[in-house]
């Protein structure tokens, strides 16, 4: 498989502070063959007009005439490009030099008609310097179950970043990115594509890409919505096997509705964790921990984890 050049797709909206340096780690890489699409998702002069300032015919601004969100926008820039694959680069990260050079030497190995190539990347603010994932997946593994399976309290932290992903044009315009999503389009579209049998999931063990890691920015892809979730995993369980299933209700439910809805809750999640199976014990004590242990007890809970996790990671 080889990779003559790239398309790269960048979205942004009201980030004209930060947006130029993943643009500029773009146009720094040393694979040439490129095009960079920055989807502008709505009016933002203010962004416009610093990224009028980049002089370089690689550098395509795509301008929408209004907000679509992050899934559409990305289709949008797809769409609007030329080359045969594409890459995602969020506006708040950063790729190192040869990120993409390293990843067209993976794809010339493989053999699968549309294979998704990721890399290992670094977590960065003020307090966290982390390399991601601690696991990669292997050919047997599903793709829902490495994402989501729990197998313990501190490793496995298992995550394929859209800033790391480079794939086949034809396979996003085959299965897009779902525009009425305006969380978990990253997972939706990852869920989706591994049910198709020429996909394969692929890792350049390297840490090539820079994810900066807000500390005050609130994104609306970030907020908590149990409503919003628990109705997504529920049209979309035959994506997920039963362990996964398992797994996003108890980590990613559990937390966000002993925040949000209190008590009324704990019965209805518990049952849906239960209900392609038994949950393990990992599961079932993850469900449990922010629900029956005080907030200051889970965040020196959480200072440990993160703390063991530096350590599994170094």
């Amino acid at each position: 498989m080889i990779i003559d050049n790239v398309s790269v797709v960048i979205t942004t909206i009201g980030r004209s502070d930060i947006v130029c340096r993943a643009v500029n780690s773009v146009l720094s890489q040393t694979f040439r063959d490129i095009e960079v699409i920055v989807v502008i998702d709505g009016p933002d002069s203010a962004t416009m007009q610093v990224l009028e300032q980049i002089k370089d015919p690689r550098l395509i601004i795509l301008a929408l005439p209004e907000n679509v969100g992050v899934a559409e926008a990305r289709n949008s820039g797809v769409r609007a490009s030329k080359y045969g694959w594409i890459a995602f680069l969020d506006d708040d990260d950063e790729w190192l030099p040869e990120k993409l050079e390293k990843q067209a030497k993976a794809a010339a190995q493989l053999d699968k008609a549309f294979p998704i190539i990721s890399c290992s990347y670094q977590l960065l603010n003020s307090r966290i310097n982390q390399i991601r994932p601690l696991k990669f997946p292997n050919p047997s593994e599903q793709v829902s179950e490495y994402l989501f399976a729990k197998t313990s309290f501190f490793g496995g932290v298992a995550h394929l970043a859209p800033s790391a992903l480079v794939m086949r044009k034809e396979l996003l315009e085959a299965v897009p990115f779902r525009r009425h999503l305006w969380r978990n389009e990253d997972w939706d579209f990852l869920l989706r594509v591994a049910q198709l049998e020429e996909v394969s999931f692929e890792v350049v063990p390297e840490c090539l890409v820079i994810i900066h890691i807000a500390e005050k920015r609130e994104h609306l892809s970030n907020k908590d919505d149990v409503d919003f979730d628990l109705q997504w995993i529920r049209d979309n369980q035959n994506l997920f096997t039963p362990r996964a299933y398992a797994g996003y209700v108890a980590k990613n439910l559990s937390s966000e509705a002993s925040r949000q809805k209190g008590w009324k809750l704990f019965v209805p999640l518990f049952k849906e964790m239960c209900r392609f199976g038994p949950p393990t014990f990992v599961e079932f004590s993850i469900f449990l921990y922010p629900w029956f242990l005080p907030r200051i007890v889970r965040r020196w809970v959480k200072i440990i984890i993160k703390k063991v996790r530096g350590i599994i990671g170094k």
